[in-house]
């Protein structure tokens, strides 16, 4: 039969073969844990990048949007003062018409 010493041997042994199963979990499950944070951490990177290069690119497109802005803006001014004074002109044709009109009568 075997002795009460046996029988300790026996249990630290099943308690040494459960801690290392139990470390061997824990560690597999830290090494998955720090895998998935790590591809975390590289997708929001390329996501913050991606949203950076959006910014840029809308950054530059109302640039150049606002320089044409200027050239349109000018253009329109040129049509408005070019108008103004087409009816400045109608405007002074009909005051002669008039005027000829009431020195016939």
């Amino acid at each position: 039969m075997a002795n009460t010493q046996d029988i300790l041997y026996i249990v630290l042994a099943v308690a040494v073969v459960w801690a290392t199963v139990f470390l061997c979990w824990a560690l597999f499950e830290l090494a998955l844990f720090m895998h998935r944070t790590n591809r975390i951490v590289k997708d929001t990177g390329e996501k913050l990048s991606r949203i950076e290069k959006a910014f840029f690119s809308l950054k530059e497109k109302l640039e150049h949007s606002a320089g044409a802005l200027g050239v349109i803006a000018e253009g329109g001014r040129a049509a408005l003062s070019m108008f103004r004074e087409h009816e400045e002109k109608k405007g002074k044709r009909k005051k002669k018409g008039k005027l000829l009109e009431e020195d016939e009568e």
